[in-house]
């Protein structure tokens, strides 16, 4: 199975700094924002499987920058 695609490579010194335009997704963690603190959750009022069930993207999924507009990366 193809998990990315590499569209540029440079080397720097001895360092190869390689660019893919698809990755394999991970494991997807949910953390919730506070409204008023801004402060980061674990939990929030909406249970993580109601918000997983709606995302497009599953984990195991190889996922292709072109899916997305710059305002989403």
């Amino acid at each position: 199975m193809q998990t990315s695609q590499v569209t540029h490579v440079e080397m720097d010194n001895e360092v190869a700094k390689v660019k893919v335009a698809e990755m394999l997704v991970g494991r997807m963690n949910l953390q919730y924002q506070d409204k008023k603190t801004g402060d980061i959750k674990d939990e929030g009022a909406t249970k993580p499987e109601v918000i997983m069930r709606q995302l497009c993207t599953r984990s195991g999924q190889v996922c292709s920058v072109s899916k997305y507009s710059v305002s989403h990366i």
